[in-house]
């Protein structure tokens, strides 16, 4: 794979957390590289080191060495302004417990991104009315998360987390929270978005028969990968 067809790419990656004044190496010399509009998936035991990872390729954490490169740009040396800058503009965020804003609606989720990238009025609306189109979600636009059902909730997440047309969508357990049908209509959302959109995407998920579905299967273990298949 060149370098320019990559969404991605990890050198030698490590992370270490000090808890008590112990070492804890979360991540041990992490290398992998992903493939523009290519879906892809993080699996492993709890404790292995997946959430980690995804955060330091979300510009989330920073690794204590080796490198992260998103795009082609060397994340892993920027500033807090400059990740800032990234993480609300290349990336996009789908999380398990959904993280809406309680008292705005589903459209004003939405919107919240395009407001913070200062987008024009008329091209957030169009923007947004496409996103909840998109995720089948137009009739239930004035509806704040507590009147939403958990699948709802995540498509909306979604459609927040596809905002600013990012180079990269990552999400963590997204169908975690969800009855085994409704989580296979998200798998099946995202899927459809990869498909119709080439969107980038790197999921953690602790299914088996999810992870199938993808491209790549990155399997982590003890802070290593240990098989891409």
């Amino acid at each position: 794979m060149s370098k320019t067809s990559c969404a991605v790419r990890l050198e030698n990656v490590t992370k270490t957390f000090y808890l008590n004044n112990q070492e804890i190496n979360v991540l041990k010399e992490v290398s992998f590289s992903i493939e523009k509009g290519s879906l892809n998936s993080i699996i492993g035991a709890s404790g292995s080191g997946k959430t980690t990872l995804l955060n330091i390729i979300g510009a989330l954490n920073i690794p204590t060495s080796g490198e992260v490169w998103l795009d082609n740009e060397k994340i892993s040396e920027m500033s807090p302004k400059q990740l800032a800058w990234i993480r609300s503009r290349k990336l996009g965020y789908c999380f398990q417990s959904y993280n809406l804003i309680p008292v705005l609606n589903a459209y004003d989720n939405i919107e919240l991104p395009l407001l913070i990238t200062k987008t024009p009025q008329e091209e957030r609306k169009e923007r947004v009315q496409e996103l909840l189109e998109l995720v089948g979600l137009s009739h239930r636009d004035t509806h704040k998360p507590h009147e939403l059902s958990g699948g709802e909730q995540q498509r909306v997440t979604i459609a927040r987390a596809l905002a600013n047309s990012p180079e990269v969508l990552l999400a963590d357990e997204p169908t975690g929270d969800l009855d085994e049908k409704t989580g296979e209509r998200i798998i099946s959302l995202l899927l459809d978005i990869n498909k119709s959109i080439s969107q980038t995407l790197i999921m953690v998920t602790h299914d088996k028969s999810i992870a199938d579905l993808t491209d790549n299967i990155f399997e982590m273990h003890n802070g290593r990968l240990v098989d891409l298949h």
